[in-house]
């Protein structure tokens, strides 16, 4: 084989290495992407339930208050717990939203961090295969 096939040849095989690191990449990146979303859908769907809860609970005690079952004041305080419960309970669900966003971001930078190792370990192959062939020699 001539040099210059050599080198077309070692050329050729680094870039369908670092091609094919990227499509790796991408399609790692897509696959975080989904499971971002159907992260973000159930905590949606968590947030939703514990709307529809609250509202249903409101109601109850409205019904009750309006009977004469605990009054007022016990209506208010039943509905001031039940509010700072929700209050809470939404937090905590839009910390797991964070997190998810988090650990989205920490993986797409494995995924880059794999693609650069790959690209790297593509370019010494690529380096070793053009020494093995001569290529190197004056």
């Amino acid at each position: 084989m001539d040099q210059a096939t050599a080198q077309s040849f070692v050329g050729a095989s680094l870039a369908a290495s670092v091609y094919t690191n990227r499509l790796i990449r991408k399609s790692a990146e897509l696959d975080i992407r989904v499971e971002r979303e159907q992260s973000a859908l159930q905590v949606s769907e968590m947030m939703l339930e514990r709307t529809k809860q609250l509202k249903e609970s409101l109601a109850l005690q409205s019904v009750e208050s309006a009977r004469g079952v605990g009054g007022v004041t016990g209506f208010r305080q039943v509905a001031s717990a039940t509010q700072a419960n929700f209050t809470s309970d939404m937090q905590a669900l839009k910390t797991q939203g964070s997190f998810v966003q988090l650990t989205a971001q920490r993986k797409k930078a494995q995924a880059r961090l794999n693609q650069f190792a790959s690209n790297l370990n593509a370019a010494s192959s690529a380096m070793s295969q053009a020494a093995s062939m001569g290529l190197f020699q004056g």
